[in-house]
């Protein structure tokens, strides 16, 4: 398959950076700060701060996007997210893990892919299930009175 799109990932003194075809640079006239023009960003439903301004950019630009912690970036904020009532109540619906819907959310958004953590071959292959998951608008809508999506341009969060 030929790459048909391409981004500058890192800032380079501005001289340093080739613009080209579908490429996404600061001298294309968008001016953002190293931190925000860097497509893998922590997301998950614990961490939505990138829905505001920065996924619809890149969405509408045809630019993708790589949520690194797509099921939380530490075993206290999963434990956290996973025993949250409508993250049960979906996974049982399903009959999926906790981990699988934060991960099928993450993937449910267009123009996202993720880098989930996986140390055994189960984990690998139920990450890799999670592909099939389709939530519906009202699991979205049950996840959203939990983990809100921000109203405003904030910080995205880091580690």
């Amino acid at each position: 398959m030929p790459i048909v799109s391409w981004l500058v990932s890192r800032f380079r003194p501005i001289g340093k950076i080739v613009s080209g075809h579908r490429c996404c640079t600061a001298s294309d006239g968008l001016f953002f700060s190293p931190q925000q023009f860097f497509p893998n960003k922590l997301y998950n439903l614990g961490s939505r701060g990138i829905e505001y301004d920065l996924l619809p950019f890149m969405e509408s630009n045809g630019i993708a996007t790589m949520a690194y912690c797509p099921m939380a970036h530490d075993r206290h904020t999963r434990k956290l997210i996973a025993e949250e009532t409508s993250v049960m109540e979906i996974s049982s619906k399903y009959g999926i893990t906790t981990e699988q819907l934060m991960l099928a959310f993450v993937l449910s958004k267009e123009g996202v892919c993720a880098i989930p953590k996986a140390s055994s071959l189960q984990h690998v292959l139920l990450n890799a299930a999670s592909v099939d998951i389709v939530l519906s608008p009202e699991d979205m809508d049950m996840l959203a009175v939990h983990f809100p999506s921000p109203k405003r341009k904030m910080s995205f969060d880091m580690l």
